[in-house]
């Protein structure tokens, strides 16, 4: 990799690695211990780059191009242990994960939850901070994407998952779906909302570290948005799709 500095030009090089694809305690890789040991080898490997794929939520295959969002974080890289060093987590938790040598996306995205949930709890009963404040300015400042995304997946939690065009007519739009919101949507998505924030605050104090040491992260994002996402329900005409939901035309890139 070669980059201009001034008259002269520097060549630095670095690592491809995902994060899913570090030593992690919960059955996948996470913005934990295991990040910053990383970033310290790079500095020590005289390396100054980390490149990683796209950080948006993975599909169930652990593919982060088929994503439900263009622009949410991926929540299953929480880390539980930079949790409960952050107070976000009674230290007594322990997650249901059995060792596998590959990641089991369907089973990390059941003890992810879990956590989260644990999390939310003990962050509404226990907490007396500055935490709460922090959350709900992320909320409002994040509001013009993260609003549309936590319906959606609230949504996609009530209808099993099922992609947005099956469900009731009620629901696939965003303005009828907010007049039909009831007590346990809301609460669902107020658990969405807060993943997003711990995701938010762990991967920049990854970036802050990273940066401190001298490495530079470069990014990815998938070209394309998935049809069973956040993008197309809330912006179909921004697409070509019918009034059924189906795409008339449909691009993509060879394997």
């Amino acid at each position: 990799m070669v980059t201009k500095r001034g008259s002269g030009i520097k060549r630095v090089s670095g690592v491809l690695l995902p994060l899913a694809s570090l030593p992690g305690p919960d059955g996948i890789g996470d913005l934990g211990r295991a990040a910053y040991r990383f970033i310290d080898w790079l500095r020590l490997a005289g390396q100054r780059r980390w490149q990683i794929l796209p950080l948006s939520i993975p599909d169930s295959t652990g593919s982060p191009y088929a994503s439900l969002s263009g622009q949410a974080g991926n929540w299953l890289l929480i880390s539980s242990a930079e949790l409960k060093r952050n107070g976000l987590l009674p230290s007594s938790y322990h997650s249901r994960r059995a060792a596998t040598p590959a990641v089991s996306y369907r089973r990390v995205f059941r003890t992810k939850w879990q956590m989260v949930r644990a999390s939310y709890r003990y962050f509404t009963s226990q907490v007396k901070s500055s935490q709460p404040d922090k959350f709900r300015s992320f909320c409002r400042v994040q509001a013009r994407w993260l609003d549309d995304f936590i319906l959606f997946q609230a949504l996609k939690d009530r209808h099993q998952q099922r992609p947005w065009w099956t469900w009731e007519a009620k629901w696939r739009r965003p303005r009828l779906a907010r007049r039909n919101l009831d007590a346990r949507l809301k609460k669902q998505m107020q658990l969405h909302a807060y993943a997003q924030w711990l995701w938010a605050v762990q991967w920049a104090a990854v970036r802050r570290y990273a940066n401190r040491r001298g490495i530079k992260i470069i990014g990815d994002l998938p070209f394309f948005v998935r049809h069973d996402s956040v993008d197309v329900w809330a912006h179909p005409e921004l697409f070509l799709i019918n009034q059924r939901g189906q795409p008339t035309a449909v691009a993509g890139a060879p394997p």
